[in-house]
């Protein structure tokens, strides 16, 4: 189940209205998951990743004086999935910063391009970054406030900064 009052309240607007004009054109979003805490990131992370890789990122962020981020990798426990599920390490998902919603279109999640393209289209026309429109991990039912990523925008610091408060 989705909180809505934890997400932005500029992309909560636009997801409303995004949700309305998809079901003046037939379709139904269900949402997935939106807002999420440093530890659940954490957990998404780790899924498919070896404990060396992991202990070495948590060590890697420790040393650079970033502890926040690392506690929340070392607090999430080991997870038993053996496929990735994220790139993403917490406190650089726009999730972490209730800024990204993911969503199924008609109760779909295998990415269709009718279903997803449509929901990117109509996302764009609403300021909206869709998943399906990236290249390197496509990402179909993702949509997010914001066009560049959280490196690309925070260093590091500033963001362990902004969750240790």
């Amino acid at each position: 189940m989705v909180d809505f009052t934890l997400l932005d309240p500029e992309f909560n607007e636009k997801i409303t209205e995004l949700t309305s004009v998809m079901t003046g054109l037939g379709y139904t979003l269900q949402p997935q998951s939106g807002f999420r805490n440093l530890v659940t990131q954490g957990k998404l992370w780790r899924q498919g990743r070896s404990s060396t890789l992991v202990q070495g990122q948590i060590h890697a962020l420790t040393r650079s004086g970033f502890s926040t981020l690392a506690d929340a990798i070392q607090s999430a426990g080991a997870q038993m999935s053996t496929k990735i599920c994220t790139h993403t390490i917490p406190g650089y998902s726009w999730h972490n910063w209730g800024r990204a919603l993911d969503v199924f279109v008609n109760n779909d999640a295998s990415g269709s391009y009718e279903l997803y393209g449509t929901l990117a289209n109509e996302a764009a026309k609403l300021g909206l970054t869709s998943g399906f429109n990236f290249t390197s991990f496509k990402d179909p039912g993702h949509l997010q406030l914001n066009d560049k990523e959280v490196p690309e925008l925070y260093t590091m610091k500033y963001v362990n900064d902004h969750f240790s408060q």
